[in-house]
Formats: structure tokens, sequence, C-alpha cells
């Protein structure tokens, strides 16, 4: 004799943004007594291993001119803005049980190593009158640029479902236990105001102001972050001969940051055939 339950999963919109329901049978036999016991036959408590790999790249490039004013006022500014960044995440999943064979859902843990470079620059150049017939050119930027590498842990799942389609979440967690997540790395970010003077005495004329040195953070510190919230890392095995091996890739157009391209890619191994949920 056997009984059917169902489980529905939600998952948030943060992750998938998808409601996935699946169907666990489970098988009804006889101890020694002759007492009814009845357990699971989901996806089975076999090891995971493997990688999940998140590149983020923002390569945006906008220039601009404007006018303002009238006459000899008259001031036309050009502005110059660029981010190109590249950070990639590298999580490995390594000897992980299937924690609810239930719903076919698979708990993906392990540490989580990033690296990146970025160069965000801003450059704003005006030709300007004052009251005091100069005549100058102001130039004011920021130039924010480095590069960095960190380590934490990550956690997501896969989720299986009977037709041998899956859904994949990921993403930096911290500490397992605490959460502690490691100090967001900070970058040089020069600033300078710089004042030429084309016609005019020095007196009459708008003075340069010294160079700034900061410290600020990264437009991207995890790849991983930007995915879409409505956007599905999925993927569907062969619900007939589904193999241990799930692998794949996918490519995103995010537009925070903007014009920023996610390409993740994953490779999981399971010890043995994986077993798809029944319906």
């Amino acid at each position: 004799m056997a009984t059917v339950a169902l489980t529905v999963v939600a998952v948030g919109c943060g992750s998938s943004g998808v409601e996935v329901a699946t169907i666990a049978p489970t098988a009804q036999t006889e101890d020694s007594g002759g007492n009814a016991e009845v357990s699971p036959v989901g996806v089975s408590q076999g090891a995971w291993q493997g990688t999940i790999t998140f590149q983020a790249v923002v390569d945006s490039v906008k220039d601009d001119t404007s006018t303002s004013g009238q006459g000899a006022y008259q001031q036309t500014t050009t502005t110059h803005d660029t981010t190109q960044s590249d950070v990639t995440d590298e999580f490995t999943v390594a000897n992980q049980a299937a924690t609810d064979p239930d719903v076919g859902e698979v708990q993906l843990l392990g540490p989580v190593t990033s690296h990146g470079t970025t160069l965000a620059r801003f450059v704003s150049d005006a030709d300007q009158y004052n009251s005091l017939n100069c005549h100058y050119t102001v130039e004011v930027g920021s130039e924010l640029k480095g590069s960095w590498s960190e380590d934490s842990y990550g956690s997501g799942s896969i989720t299986f479902q009977a037709d041998g389609s899956y859904v994949i979440t990921m993403g930096e967690t911290g500490k397992p236990g605490t959460g502690e997540s490691p100090q967001s790395p900070l970058l040089p970010d020069h600033r300078w105001h710089t004042d030429t003077i084309i016609s005019g005495a020095a007196g009459d004329c708008p003075q340069s102001e010294p160079d700034q040195t900061t410290s600020d953070p990264t437009n991207i510190e995890w790849a991983s972050s930007v995915l879409g919230p409505y956007d599905q890392i999925q993927g569907k095995l062969d619900r007939g001969s589904p193999g241990s091996v799930v692998d794949g890739s996918a490519t995103f157009k995010e537009t925070q940051p903007p014009d920023t391209t996610l390409t993740v890619s994953w490779h999981l191994v399971h010890t043995g055939p994986i077993p798809l949920p029944n319906n």
C-alpha cells in the first residue's frame, strides 16, 4: 500500500519568484512486529560536489555636452562618465546531502571567493567667464579605481521537479552560524577641481582646489548579488535518464548597476544517478 504526499515550496521574490509544486510518494512496509512503517522515496541523501560561478561585467561609457547662460556668460559643459567593472564569485559545494527529500530540494553550502576590478571615472569640463572678465576652464572629476579579493561562505539550494526541471539559488550569506561577512573592500577615490586661466588677471580668476583622495566601496562587491529578482537560474534533466551531473550556463542583462551582463555557470555532481521526485 502506498500513500502520496503533496508539498508546495514557495520561493521568494528575491530568488526565483515562482512556486514549485512537487509530489513525493511514500512507500509503506511492515516491521518485524507487523506494524506499518512509512518512508519517503524522493531525492536521495547522496552527497553533492561542484562549483557555481557568477561573473558580472559592467561596461558603460557616456559622453554629454550641454550649454547654459547667454551672451558672454554662455557656458559649455562636457561630461565623460565611464564605469567598467569585472567581478567573479566562485562558490564551491562539497559533500552536501539532500536535506528535504520529500520535495526534491538539495541544500547547497560551501565557501566562496570573490575577486574583481573596477574603474568609475567622471569628468566634467566647462568653459566659463565671470563678471571680472576672466575667461577660464574648470575641470571637476573623480576616479575610483582598484582591485580586490575576499573570502566568505555561501548558501542556496537546487530544487528538482518531477519532469526533470530544476531551479538553483545561491548567494553570499556569511559565516555559518553567525552570518558574519568580511569587511567590504574600500578602493581609493581620487577627486580634483582644476581651474585654468585662458585670459584675465590671476586675481580676477578662481583658483584650483587641492586634490583629495578618499576610500569608497566598489559598485559591485558580490557578482551574485546583481541577479534580478525575476531571473531564474534553471535547467532540465532527462526525466527518463537524469544521470549524475547538473551543469549549464545562463546570461542575464541587469539594470542595477546599469549596463551589467551577468553570466552564471554551474557544474554539480551527485554520487550516483539523481533520483527525481516521482509524480
